[in-house]
């Protein structure tokens, strides 16, 4: 036999949890020895009503755990013991019913943890009497176990409750004969109106004994709607059981719970049996079939204002298992739109559908069978003998209903309809679309081709038959140098036509596009002209370019626009905010893109403010232009520059 190896050579994770004040992760105690180990325990659970231990395993050769060594406890933990208990003490000796705690201990320490609800009974030499413990072992990362305890007994159980709790008295230790007491919350729930006396706890008055069946028929008449058969029946198979039950779900006035049942001692012989309510968490809510109600709510709550009339109902089988009708859960306000009044919950398809036997049932049963079924139902004159539809949809008599019939995996008929006149009409509008997009696409793919075949010959005429222009103007130029004075007049007149020439095509390359506004460059003059002198700034503008005036002049408007635009916004922040007198803009246009900055002379700004909505304003135009923007800040100015891309082939 042999002690556990405390290395931290296991990478188990370990729960947390919390007891008394004090917050407590497992790995805390990682890599520790025993000595560390102790003093966190101390630090942790001393003072805590949380009764707890630390523990060394003692395995045997096989590996598996024999006994333990007791190396910590806490008071509250001592005050369960008949007699003190040392540290260094074996657990054999400490601990009642020994063997069946060492399997509960072995689990611990094979498998991380183990939990164990423990009766002291009448007590004994080891462990006082009277106590309910709620015990859970866990295997901390340097293979020390670790015990905590919760009290369980009656108060206990009822006293940590934060909904209802009802506790009855048990007879033979399994069937309730009477109402113990009750907290408020469950007579604030369940006993609404009751003429009795409720046993509440810390009610003092003088009370007469409250039967089961008193607070059971009580709850039938406030919540009549609900499945009391079942209900009572699953409730019987609980006591019936004698076990603890956690998470049964339970349905009521349109919530869901889950309750948890406890067995307690209440005397040396007798028992109590404590109910608990509490709210259903999504994850019940969505699994358990018992919610299947509560799902088919849900869908109510997304649907109910959707022009389309939507609508839920039960199945009801008849003695061999086939559907023979059905009964409304609920409906959305399109779908009770189509009747005179609204049809409350459990109205019967047989007492409020038209022709229901012979027309709805067979699909119906379809649905039920195959999953879906599709019906076209239409309005007649006779309809209105049934009192149920609107007068008006019975009177056009031209009213058709287009419904899908769809069985749920929960086991209700959902009903989607539809007008099938106003899909028809839909349907229309939506063809009218169509054709409208059509149209307006092929009319931009003919003003695409006529605008590239345009193009083509722009750039023919202005990098071929100029460029030749060009050189034989030149190569004139040369030859007049070469020549006598009637010769080179000759050639003078001939190189001036073509001139004239290159000038009358230029002329045609740029008339032959309409301007989108103002060339870039006399607009940035005319800007900087306009904020010049204002609150005393000087503005001064430097250009320079690469690329010809055509080009120049024909930049893109959204280049043009959105350039000047930022440039705007910079001189009126350096006027607003700069507190300077000199505002210098610079502009450079080169073949394929554009770079410019705006720059005072300052006394820089707040950083705060670069993310002001003016700056953003200024980024985000540039980046929709492909570009980028930046401003830098110093105490003596700010600089703003940015740059843009464009293209010859746009131009």
């Amino acid at each position: 036999m042999k002690d556990a190896d405390t290395r931290p050579d296991r990478q188990d994770s370990v729960p947390q949890g919390v007891v008394g004040a004090a917050t407590f992760s497992g790995e805390q105690f990682a890599g520790l020895g025993i000595e560390e180990s102790l003093r966190i325990f101390s630090m942790l659970y001393t003072g805590s009503r949380s009764g707890s231990a630390l523990l060394r395993p003692i395995l045997s050769d096989d590996g598996s755990l024999a006994d333990a060594e007791i190396l910590a406890t806490n008071d509250e933990w001592q005050a369960t013991r008949a007699r003190p208990v040392r540290s260094g003490s074996r657990a054999s000796d400490a601990y009642s019913n020994w063997e069946n705690l060492r399997l509960i201990l072995q689990q611990a320490h094979a498998h991380g943890s183990a939990t164990q609800v423990w009766n002291s009974g009448s007590g004994d030499s080891r462990v006082v009497g009277g106590l309910m413990k709620e015990v859970e072992w866990r295997r901390l990362p340097n293979e020390l176990i670790i015990e905590t305890a919760r009290d369980q007994t009656l108060m206990a159980v009822v006293a940590e409750a934060a909904g209802p709790v009802l506790v009855v008295d048990l007879e033979d230790g399994k069937l309730p004969s009477r109402i113990i007491q009750m907290n408020q919350a469950f007579a604030d729930m369940f006993m609404a109106g009751f003429s009795g006396i409720a046993p509440t706890f810390g009610n003092m008055q003088p009370q007469r004994d409250l039967e089961l069946t008193d607070v059971r028929d009580h709850v039938h008449r406030i919540f009549p709607n609900e499945d009391w058969e079942f209900f009572d029946r699953r409730t019987t198979e609980i006591y019936s059981g004698g076990n603890d039950v956690h998470g049964d779900p339970f349905y009521l006035n349109g919530n869901a719970f889950l309750r948890d049942y406890y067995i307690r001692h209440i005397g040396s012989e007798e028992y109590a049996g404590i109910w608990v309510y509490r709210p259903a968490g999504p994850i019940a809510v969505n699994q358990l079939p018992e919610f299947a109600h509560t799902r088919s709510m849900a869908v109510q709550a997304a649907v109910e204002n959707l022009s389309r009339p939507i609508a839920a109902h039960r199945v009801i089988l008849d003695e061999e298992g086939q559907l023979s009708d059905i009964s409304l859960l609920w409906a959305n306000r399109a779908w009770q739109s189509y009747r005179k009044s609204d049809l409350p919950q459990g109205t019967t398809g047989s007492e409020s559908r038209v022709r229901f036997a012979e027309d709805l049932l067979p699909f119906l049963k379809r649905a039920w069978t195959l999953g879906e079924s599709t019906q076209f139902f239409r309005f007649n004159p006779n309809d209105a003998d049934t009192g149920t539809y609107r007068d008006d949809y019975v009177r056009e008599s031209a009213l058709e209903i287009e419904t899908i019939f769809s069985r749920t995996d929960d086991g209700f008929l959902m009903e989607w309809g539809d007008d099938v006149d106003l899909k028809v009409q839909l349907g229309s509008d939506m063809e009218a679309q169509r054709q409208a997009a059509l149209e307006i696409a092929f009319e931009a793919q003919e003003r695409s081709i006529r605008k590239g075949e345009h193009d083509r010959i722009v750039r023919e005429l202005h990098d071929n038959i100029l460029q030749e222009l060009f050189v034989a103007s030149m190569t004139l130029s040369r030859e007049e140098a070469a020549v006598g004075e009637t010769e080179s007049s000759h050639l003078r007149s001939v190189r001036n036509a073509l001139g004239k020439i290159s000038t009358d095509i230029r002329a045609i390359i740029s008339d032959s596009k309409e301007r989108d506004g103002d060339p870039l460059l006399e607009t940035l003059r005319d800007l900087c002209v306009g904020w010049d002198g204002v609150q005393g700034f000087k503005v001064e503008l430097e250009e320079f370019s690469v690329v010809d005036e055509t080009v120049l002049d024909r930049l893109p408007s959204i280049v043009v626009d959105n350039v000047v635009s930022v440039t705007r916004e910079a001189l009126a922040n350096a006027v607003k905010h700069s507190g300077g007198t000199k505002i210098k803009v610079d502009i450079l246009v080169l073949k394929d893109h554009l770079q410019f900055s705006i720059v005072d002379d300052g006394n820089g700004v707040d950083p705060r403010n670069s993310r002001s909505s003016g700056t953003l304003n200024m980024k985000a135009r540039m980046a929709s232009l492909g570009g980028h923007l930046e401003m830098h800040s110093t105490s003596s100015g700010v600089r703003v520059e940015g740059a843009a891309p464009f293209s010859i082939e746009m131009i």
